[in-house]
């Protein structure tokens, strides 16, 4: 029954909310008697008037309505607080994944850049999106002036010279490999340069670009044309060996009786200087064949302990006539750590020797010859110097500059091959005993020449610590 009349201006507690009878325990008696007490006794006793019972329904009916929003909020206030721990840990997965995520990226990011090989990803734009660090290096450009440019502006140097213009990065229908030499402006001599590309899949087999892999492939073409001069020198050098040996027997033979005949010519002096010329062309033959066997000979140097400069010093000593007959000016450039190589005495001042015979003979009419040692560390100090050239930790450099003829491109690769020599006279044998030698230590020879403008040959040892200055300029 409802005791407010309608135009009282007040609402039982049923009609101030649709949910009150479905959310709602009834409020106990007890929880409304202490405000009952408050009010008038015609309220708290409405038996006596009918007004008072109408006021003390409508207050109870009041005060049910506030004990219930009183208890909403309570409710509201706990789901408030559980929505905000359920924030809090959303956040905090949130936070979680994404630094997982940037983790996850750095991780990529650093592998990448600690790659050797050099890494440039073009968008289906053409514009450069990744340059890892191997490929400024291998180029000598800058990733601030390359990122976000196109390909062409920067890299057309050292992308193949043919085929690569009329690739477009969204059509995917390029995969090339392709080798070519390349000169960086950070590099003393040139890089043979290996370029990959590949198109880059996305979602759903779409191509979102290309991928373009550069190596640099230099020392692997030396170790390949190594190895094929190695195969030749081995066939001939057992050819060369027994011919050798054969050869010898009968030399012996014609020497003993040149010999045999100018004694028995004393009293006719012309015969006698034919029977000596005999001789001289003998031993002629005879160097030539112990140079032949030595060439052909495995060689096993003793790991002594020397000083670079003492020892080069010391072969320029010995040679230092022969330069002075033939106008030969020297300059000499020792490093001041006097650095120290493993090897054989004997051996390394007959390359030196070697050298500087060579160098005499590629200056008929006189000229400088500078001869040098470097220590180098690794890597590489000089930035004309690869880092991927060094085998070891440091590195002993002996240079031999000289300012004669010079040598044809096209005859370098070929100069360590035996009897292979541009002279009227010579064997073709001497830098092939130097290359021998010089690779029984463990070291190579470099070689930079051009016709009219010198040869400038430099030996390269696996060096240990530096010993001093040396005394021996």
């Amino acid at each position: 029954m409802n005791l407010l009349p309608r135009n009282s201006g007040l609402m039982e507690y049923s009609s101030l909310s649709s949910r009150a009878e479905e959310k709602f325990e009834p409020i106990p008696s007890e929880t409304v008697a202490p405000t009952l007490r408050l009010l008038p006794e015609a309220v708290r006793n409405p038996e006596e008037s009918s007004e008072g019972k109408l006021l003390a329904a409508a207050f109870e009916s009041f005060t049910r309505a506030t004990e219930t929003l009183r208890r909403s909020y309570g409710l509201l206030q706990k789901r408030v607080k559980d929505l905000t721990l359920e924030l809090q840990q959303k956040n905090l997965e949130l936070e979680r994944n994404l630094r997982e995520k940037e983790e996850v990226k750095n991780y990529l990011n650093n592998i990448l850049e600690s790659l050797q090989t050099g890494v440039v990803v073009l968008d289906i734009a053409g514009r450069v999106r990744l340059f890892n660090r191997a490929a400024q290096q291998l180029t000598g450009l800058d990733s601030r002036q390359v990122l976000g440019a196109p390909w062409q502006e920067n890299l057309r140097p050292y992308l193949p010279p043919a085929g690569f213009d009329s690739f477009s990065p969204g059509s995917g229908q390029l995969v090339m490999e392709t080798e070519f030499p390349i000169r960086n402006r950070g590099f003393t001599d040139s890089l043979m340069l290996r370029v990959s590309l590949a198109p880059m899949q996305a979602q759903e087999e779409q191509v979102a670009g290309v991928v373009v892999l550069l190596q640099d492939v230099t020392r692997l073409k030396h170790l390949e044309q190594e190895g094929q001069r190695r195969s030749r020198l081995l066939a001939m050098g057992e050819m060369a060996a027994h011919m050798a040996h054969e050869i010898r027997n009968p030399l012996g033979s014609i020497e003993l009786f040149a010999t045999l005949l100018r004694r028995e010519l004393d009293h006719d002096p012309d015969k006698r200087d034919l029977a000596e010329r005999i001789s001289s062309g003998v031993r002629s033959l005879n160097h030539i064949l112990t140079n032949l066997l030595l060439f052909t000979r495995s060689q096993k140097p003793t790991a002594d302990l020397l000083g670079a400069n003492d020892l080069v010093a010391e072969t320029l000593q010995f040679a230092r006539y022969l330069l002075e007959q033939n106008r030969v000016d020297l300059g000499v450039d020792f490093s001041p750590e006097n650095p120290q190589i493993q090897g054989d005495r004997e051996l390394l001042k007959q390359v030196f020797l070697n050298m500087i015979l060579n160098a005499v003979e590629a200056m008929p009419a006189g000229g400088n010859l500078r001869v040098s040692t470097r220590l180098l560390s690794c890597p590489g100090i000089d930035p004309g110097r690869r880092q991927d050239r060094c085998k070891t930790d440091r590195e002993v450099e002996i240079g031999f500059c000289d300012s004669g003829v010079g040598i044809p491109e096209d005859h370098i690769s070929r100069i360590f091959d035996p009897f292979f020599t541009t002279k009227d006279s010579g064997t073709g044998l001497g830098l092939a005993i130097v290359h021998n030698i010089v690779a029984a230590h463990g070291g190579r020879v470099q070689v930079n020449s051009k016709p009219g403008q010198g040869t400038d040959l430099t030996l390269i040892f696996p060096g240990g610590q530096p010993a001093g200055v040396s005394g021996a300029h």
